[in-house]
């Protein structure tokens, strides 16, 4: 008998390995299987979550495993009625698997079926409504600074928790306020009107002038670097210009002393200082090396005055920093993108990373140290701006489709839905509440959703989306009633098929329309399409109701799905909200 050498019994002692490990993952599979068979075909939902149990504990080394073995717990959990336990287990699944999109966005569905938000979801509120153009927050959150729209050569100073306008700093039609920055202690800012750079406490008092220029030096702040000096950049000559020298120093605000740090060409450096890094030992700099070519971003290291790139394709924005990472946008095809570099030391430690490449109008102002982002928006009423804040946004390992907002912006009463900012209105079926709202993050212009619970049947939502109108609308708009059923089917079909794949990796069900239901009519100066549709899901048959609404500006839709048993039932709830909904 021979013996086996070290390396061929290594070798061996591998193979088995790998072969037991093919064999669990093979029959976890098949349990799966067995879990689903006793779960769906014989109903057995005890024997079903005992099978989940199992291959949840044991199916480590395979995570998507794992991942359904979770889900389809909390769905059976969710079968027997057992809601706590299934929430808890849904949000384990969010927790868990954060990378798993499409199972992600069902247990975020089934947890809105149970009137709850995701643990893990984000949150979108309203924290002001300003006389001006929000154009910052500092990186604490506390303080935004606007510009008032009756004087826009004003800055205001006003505290996001509080609601208080601490300041306004006044310029005047040939001056305007700019480089308006906070001390470290939060008790003073400073800011450049008329050739002067002035300190003043948050609260208006005091100004003080700390550095008056002459015809040869121009200056701006940059930052603060203590509660004694700044950081600023200025150039000397009687009139600036591409070429120019400019320069980076310190100014000591007791002695009205610059001292110089590093020297750049004035198209080097443009003035849009972002302040300090997170460590306070780099300046950052949005910069354009080339008098034609693309904007930049650049470090400016404090202690020594070099400089080194950090973004050298086309910068839009600055925005600020979350952690070690700048964050910052750029424009592709009219769509904003939002972007973030790792910086260590002042150098890029990774290539730029995209972080949503669909923001398309969002109007953003600023992101905070907790991962915040901030924009505004307009109002119905404008001239008043709406500053609103996406809670931890840049926190969030895998940043959510939809977030919730306040349900009190899209209700008028108890029984009426009103969301003024699309002028969006309905009545909500007797005894059916909103059980929650959420708005669609790729575009804080765009959609917006709201589900509805409606009463007497086992699956009691109505799904209302609404938003801008769009070029995926009815071609026969004008001309709704001239439509054939054929006609309505197709575009009904092509519509609803899409959003209800949306995050799901699939094409959406195969919708069979009752000819009979299909209903093309004009309410107002809306059109209305509307129709009942039959399909399947995982062997289950279901019965959808649609109803599509368009104005001139302006787009709605409601669905509601439910089991043919509550067909009857359903229909007369959801024909009365689809009735009252109109669109201005």
């Amino acid at each position: 008998m021979k013996t086996l050498t070290p390396r061929l019994a290594a070798a061996l002692v591998v193979a088995a390995i790998f072969a037991l490990a093919a064999s669990a993952a093979e029959s976890l599979s098949v349990l799966l299987q067995k879990g689903i068979y006793a779960e769906e075909t014989e109903g057995n939902l005890d024997s079903a979550i005992k099978i989940y149990e199992q291959i949840a504990a044991e199916s480590a080394a395979n995570r998507p495993l794992a991942a359904q073995a979770q889900y389809r717990l909390a769905v059976c959990y969710q079968k027997k009625g057992n809601k706590e336990q299934a929430i808890s287990t849904f949000n384990d699944v969010l927790k868990q698997f954060p990378t798993d999109v499409a199972l992600g966005q069902k247990a975020r569905e089934a947890l809105a079926q149970l009137g709850q938000t995701p643990s893990d979801d984000l949150k979108i509120r309203r924290v002001a409504t300003l006389d001006g153009t929000p154009l910052g927050v500092t990186p604490d959150g506390r303080f935004a600074i606007y510009q008032p729209l009756a004087r826009p050569m004003d800055r205001s100073i006003y505290e996001i928790e509080t609601g208080k306008i601490w300041a306004t700093l006044k310029g005047d039609p040939e001056n305007t306020v700019r480089g308006v920055f906070f001390s470290p202690d939060g008790r003073r800012t400073s800011y450049r009107y008329a050739g002067v750079i002035y300190v003043v406490g948050i609260d208006g008092a005091d100004p003080k002038p700390v550095y008056r220029m002459d015809k040869d030096t121009r200056a701006m702040p940059m930052g603060w670097a203590d509660d004694r000096t700044m950081w600023v950049n200025w150039w000397s000559g009687e009139k600036w210009t591409y070429g120019t020298v400019k320069f980076v120093g310190k100014l000591d605000i007791e002695t009205g002393m610059l001292k110089e740090i590093a020297r750049l060409r004035a198209h080097e450096n443009e003035g849009r200082g972002l302040g300090l890094s997170p460590d306070g030992r780099y300046a950052t700099l949005f910069a354009r090396p080339n008098l034609t070519g693309p904007a930049q971003l650049w470090s400016l290291a404090l202690d020594s005055g070099h400089v080194h790139t950090l973004v050298e394709k086309e910068v839009s924005e600055p925005l600020g920093w979350f952690g070690t990472s700048l964050i910052f946008t750029r424009e592709s095809d009219h769509v904003q993108e939002m972007w973030k570099i790792a910086v260590k030391d002042g150098k890029p430690a990774d290539e730029p990373k995209l972080v949503r490449s669909d923001l398309r109008t969002a109007n953003l102002c600023g992101v905070t140290q907790d991962g915040s982002v901030y924009y505004s928006e307009r109002t119905p009423n404008w001239p008043k701006t709406e500053l609103w804040v996406i809670e931890g946004f840049l926190a969030q390992r895998n940043q959510p489709m939809w977030v919730q907002i306040p349900v009190e912006s899209v209700r008028a009463s108890d029984s009426a839905i009103f969301d003024p900012k699309f002028g969006v209105e309905a009545t909500i079926p007797s005894g059916g509440a909103i059980k929650s709202a959420h708005q669609l993050i790729s575009s804080y212009y765009g959609r917006r959703r709201i589900w509805l619970s409606i009463p007497g049947v086992a699956t009691n939502q109505i799904i209302m989306s609404y938003g801008p109108r769009v070029a995926d609308g009815f071609p026969a708009i004008a001309r709704p009633t001239s439509l054939s059923t054929d006609e309505i089917a197709a575009q009904l079909g092509e519509n609803t098929r899409r959003r209800m794949a949306a995050g799901q990796g699939n094409s959406g069900p195969d919708l069979k329309f009752r000819k009979d239901t299909l209903v093309a009519r004009s309410i107002g100066n809306n059109s209305v399409f509307s129709g009942v549709a039959d399909f399947t899901d995982k062997g289950q048959p279901w019965v959808a109701f649609f109803s599509e609404h368009y104005s001139a500006t302006t787009w709605a839709s409601a669905v509601l799905q439910v089991k043919p048993t509550d067909f009857d039932k359903a229909l007369p709830e959801f024909r009365r909200l689809s009735d009252t909904i109109q669109l201005r």
